[in-house]
């Protein structure tokens, strides 16, 4: 139960750091999908896209409305 605790909290640090890099380096955050491969990359962490998606929702209040495309 502890490790299981542990490692829950070691991947919400995780997200929270490589979010925090792309948003000092300026960067905008386009999808989850993006997180997950600057997880993969930078910290050598496999997550899945809805892991990412609750949170970044629950931990860190992002949320993403999809866009629209207008016609021209």
């Amino acid at each position: 139960m502890k490790q299981r605790k542990d490692k829950e909290i070691k991947i919400v640090t995780d997200i929270q750091e490589v979010v925090k890099e792309l948003h000092s380096d300026k960067k905008t955050i386009k999808n989850a999908e993006m997180i997950v491969k600057a997880l993969k990359e930078n910290k050598g962490v496999e997550e899945s896209v809805k892991k990412v998606k609750d949170v970044m929702k629950k931990e860190l209040g992002f949320s993403y409305r999809s866009t629209k495309k207008i016609p021209v």
